[in-house]
């Protein structure tokens, strides 16, 4: 954690020192793609070993990468949907495990009360817990996948509008009255000296 904020920092330096005369557009595209590609490996290959304390180190440079919005992968993140799902990706975050866990149960219950279902509901104890559902063909278990995406896409843009962001204009209204009061404060407490 630490090495991450100190890493985003040096990083943040890093982009001031260049970004009035940036890497030509070319190369900043080829280092998008290229980038992309070691981050893929790089989180295949890493998993929780050693290797992975490297993390910080590559997501700085995919930062700093990005951050010049150059390339093809940075045309594509500036997309409407794209867009939207960063809005909405805290919401997103907090949905999903609440209707995996919903869905979960579910399972569990169907599964408990309909034996011979065309489902099969494995949990696995141990290191790591795990959940899974085989419907018993690959076309299925996708189509589920994707309406269980949708459904929490779905879910998060409607809390995000009705509790993420009332919530959020409600701090800063909040925030700004206690920071007019410590300003007044402050005032009153300046004259009277």
């Amino acid at each position: 954690c630490i090495a991450g904020f100190f890493a985003g920092v040096l990083t943040y330096e890093a982009y001031l020192r260049v970004k009035n005369s940036p890497p030509s557009r070319p190369v900043l595209a080829a280092a998008e793609v290229l980038i992309v590609i070691v981050v893929v490996a790089f989180v295949t290959m890493a998993g929780t070993g050693p290797m992975s304390f490297a993390a910080p180190v590559l997501f700085a440079l995919v930062v700093w990468v990005f951050a010049f919005e150059a390339g093809p992968a940075s045309r594509i993140l500036s997309t409407a949907p794209v867009q939207a799902l960063g809005t909405w990706s805290y919401s997103i975050y907090m949905i999903a495990l609440f209707v995996g866990e919903i869905t979960t149960y579910a399972m569990r219950f169907a599964d408990r009360l309909l034996p011979s279902a065309s489902f099969t509901v494995q949990i696995q104890h141990g290191a790591e817990s795990h959940f899974g559902v085989d419907f018993g063909s690959s076309l299925v278990n996708d189509a589920v996948l994707i309406a269980f995406v949708a459904l929490v896409v779905a879910l998060s843009a409607v809390t995000y509008r009705l509790i993420e962001e009332p919530a959020r204009k409600l701090f800063n209204r909040w925030a700004d009255q206690f920071t007019e009061a410590q300003r007044v404060r402050s005032n009153v407490s300046t004259k009277s000296i």
